[in-house]
């Protein structure tokens, strides 16, 4: 009897182990998001330093992710590449990129656009749904092609 108590229990912690290496559906929700940015040529990395600052909530358990494409044409006139990313609202004149004027307004899921000489893109916490990413990714290539 003692042995079959064990015995349950050592197969309840391994198995128990196993579930909770595995993913949650949040989890695996964001690496779909991440994934299908990657497949169109973006990029995603994690949001740090003084643009973390800037765009942050103060909470230090917030994760904000930027996904920006580099641009596909020599950078416009006016954009700097030195001095980071320039964070920008929608609707704002942006020298050297005439369409950044007609972004959609952000969601509340979307802290803010921004640009460099590296390329163009937005930040946001990924809480958002995969329709309001597809839109924004939309944009961002409409920006960075010729």
């Amino acid at each position: 009897m003692l042995l079959t108590v064990v015995v349950v229990l050592a197969l309840g912690f391994i198995v128990g182990s196993i579930f909770w290496l595995r993913p949650s559906a949040d989890e695996r929700r964001r690496m779909h998001l991440r994934n299908q940015a990657v497949r169109e040529g973006f990029r995603v990395e994690s949001v740090k330093g003084a643009l973390r600052t800037q765009l942050g909530s103060g909470d230090p358990d917030e994760a904000l992710y930027l996904y920006w494409k580099p641009w596909e044409r020599d950078v416009p006139q006016g954009v700097d590449g030195r001095s980071g990313p320039a964070v920008f609202a929608s609707g704002t004149a942006l020298a050297g990129l005439d369409k950044a004027a007609e972004l959609v307004p952000l969601s509340g899921a979307f802290k803010a656009w921004f640009i460099d000489g590296r390329g163009v893109g937005f930040v946001w916490d990924e809480s958002g749904v995969r329709d309001e990413l597809d839109r924004s990714l939309t944009q961002i290539n409409v920006l960075v092609r010729p």
